[in-house]
């Protein structure tokens, strides 16, 4: 009687194999694609550059009432207020008066709103802008 190897459903060995040179192209196709997706930051563009129809080419002050009232307000409130940070930005005057600031601060240094408070977007920030750049018109101070 001789005996012959049946396979029982038991599968030896590691299976199929790719071997050893795609292995290491996987390797390294994997590694290539994590520096390109790292490199995707670099060098980025502007909202301007990207996409110049993105911001109304003059907003109004109602758009930029709205940027500074949820970034901006909620600390830098009138006096009185139990949270009061100048400049006080509540008022069309005192974002008139502080418009340098507000750009150094928010839009080119981008140190504010601060800590784990969300930066301004490149939206928001082009908007800043656009409104300075056509007059700054606001309720306080009429454009002709």
């Amino acid at each position: 009687m001789t005996h012959e190897s049946t396979d029982s459903g038991r599968h030896r060995g590691p299976g199929p194999t790719l071997g050893w040179s795609a292995g290491v192209f996987l390797v390294v196709a994997a590694m290539t694609l994590s520096a390109l997706v790292a490199a995707c930051g670099q060098g980025e563009k502007t909202l301007l550059e990207a996409d110049p129809g993105a911001v109304p080419l003059a907003p109004s002050y109602d758009a930029v009432r709205a940027i500074l009232d949820r970034n901006c307000v909620p600390c830098h409130k009138g006096k009185g207020s139990d949270l009061s940070v100048r400049p006080n930005l509540e008022t069309c005057e005192g974002v008139l008066g502080d418009l340098g600031r507000i750009v150094q601060d928010a839009v080119q240094l981008e140190k504010m709103p601060p800590g784990a408070w969300p930066r301004l977007t490149e939206e928001e920030k082009l908007t800043l802008l656009r409104w300075i750049q056509n007059g700054a018109c606001a309720p306080c101070k009429p454009c002709p």
